[in-house]
């Protein structure tokens, strides 16, 4: 069977896809300090003048490969949403995603870390960084708001439970791949419970 051609756009498509994951595993392997356009362009097997057609610099790969990642962590809590869910199992979720997702998410954890750094000096790529972020958060207060409307005497708004427990997950994430066990993931448990309890039916 002749292979059908593809278009200028889905060549365009298919160059970006590996320049992508290209950047992820140079990112990987080198950190955001130690990756290059020249590393990732050559990893991808272009020039970096091809690298340039697609994206504007490394930080602005990284940002688009960050939002992805973002999406795919709400997608995931959107997929548990969309079943029938109470308060106690949410907390279940997030307590399982914590322990299940370290060793997994090791890499990109620390490739957020360093990114986050970068971003606290460098005002140009601070404003999309931050907008990424706050959009999660909202979309996420949108999907545990209906968990919450019948507690209206609660202490925190839904969006600032959000924010305490997005918090408390990337401190504790970072404290923990430090401490190993000397920081057991019932301590997240404990914490996430008690922010929850006011909410408790």
């Amino acid at each position: 069977m002749t292979r059908q051609r593809m278009t200028r756009e889905e060549r365009k498509q298919e160059t970006r896809r590996h320049l992508q994951d290209a950047g992820a595993r140079i990112f990987a392997q080198f950190g955001f300090y130690g990756a290059s356009v020249d590393k990732i362009a050559a990893e991808a097997g272009y020039t970096k003048g091809g690298f340039y057609a697609h994206f504007d610099s490394k930080e602005s790969l990284f940002l688009t490969l960050f939002e992805q990642q973002l999406h795919a962590e709400v997608a995931s809590m959107k997929e548990h949403a969309q079943q029938p869910m109470t308060l106690e199992a949410f907390v279940s979720f997030l307590v399982h995603g914590f322990e299940s997702d370290l060793e997994e998410s090791r890499t990109w954890d620390m490739l957020k870390m360093e990114f986050i750094l970068y971003a606290m000096r460098e005002e140009s790529v601070r404003a999309p960084f931050a907008d990424m972020i706050l959009r999660m958060v909202g979309s996420l207060t949108d999907d545990v708001k209906p968990l919450l409307a019948q507690h209206d005497d609660a202490v925190l708004t839904p969006e600032a439970l959000i924010w305490a427990i997005v918090s408390l997950e990337s401190g504790m994430a970072i404290y923990r791949y430090i401490l190993g066990d000397s920081l057991p993931v019932s301590v997240f448990e404990q914490s996430v419970c008690a922010l929850t309890k006011p909410y408790a039916q």
